[in-house]
């Protein structure tokens, strides 16, 4: 196998991909080739209109605390075209100081999903 910096699962191959991107020794798309590349979950909130995912973005978490993202793409789970696929979840950090948490867009909202309210401290 060749050597190569650091393995990113974001740039690993899909099942739609190309024979050479199927085949390359690094399990790595080859350059170029971002038709290869598997869909990445979760990096838009859950809102009626998705909003992407950016540091500094205000949401609800899913037990409807309010946070502020704070890491973008943290990490990965799942395989390209598995049956979770692969999933970009985030950093958020509570506005009221009480702790932080990793979520996926799916599970982020920019307007409360039942008011409509923005992110607030109560």
């Amino acid at each position: 196998m060749a050597e190569i910096e650091r393995w990113l699962p974001e740039r690993q191959p899909s099942l739609r991909a190309c024979a050479g991107c199927k085949a390359n020794p690094d399990r790595q798309v080859l350059p170029g080739h971002d038709g290869c590349l598997p869909f990445i979950a979760g990096r838009r909130t859950a809102d009626q209109d998705p909003v992407e995912i950016t540091e500094g973005l205000e949401v609800w978490d899913y037990d409807l605390r309010p946070g502020r993202v704070t890491v973008v793409d943290y990490s990965f789970q799942g395989t390209p075209d598995g049956p979770l696929g692969i999933v970009a979840w985030h950093m958020v950090e509570r506005l009221d100081g009480k702790g932080s948490g990793m979520f996926d867009g799916t599970r982020m909202w920019t307007r409360h999903p039942v008011d409509g309210r923005r992110p607030q401290l109560a």
